[in-house]
């Protein structure tokens, strides 16, 4: 399976997009982002939810944990969390 990095990569590819688009995109730095690209930190939550939203993906997918790139449709509820 792949990891992170080489999934991020092949969707940047995929979607034409370059080390600072994605940057730009992610809301991130250019160093953040180089260290992601090669695998010399890991994506956070936020990162791998980003991700998800740009390419529309399932963020199993963008995490390299799945290869089902769909977001499959439930029935459950949506539950909010209230902020303290």
């Amino acid at each position: 399976m792949e990891t992170f990095a080489e999934r991020l990569k092949r969707l940047m590819v995929s979607a034409g997009l370059n080390d600072t688009n994605i940057a730009f995109l992610l809301g991130i730095s250019a160093q953040r982002t180089e260290n992601l690209l090669t695998g010399y930190s890991e994506a956070d939550i936020d990162i791998v939810t980003r991700v998800a939203e740009i390419f529309n993906v399932s963020c199993a997918y963008a995490a390299a944990k799945s290869e089902e790139k769909e977001i499959k449709e439930t029935n459950s509820k949506e539950i909010f969390v209230a902020e303290r």
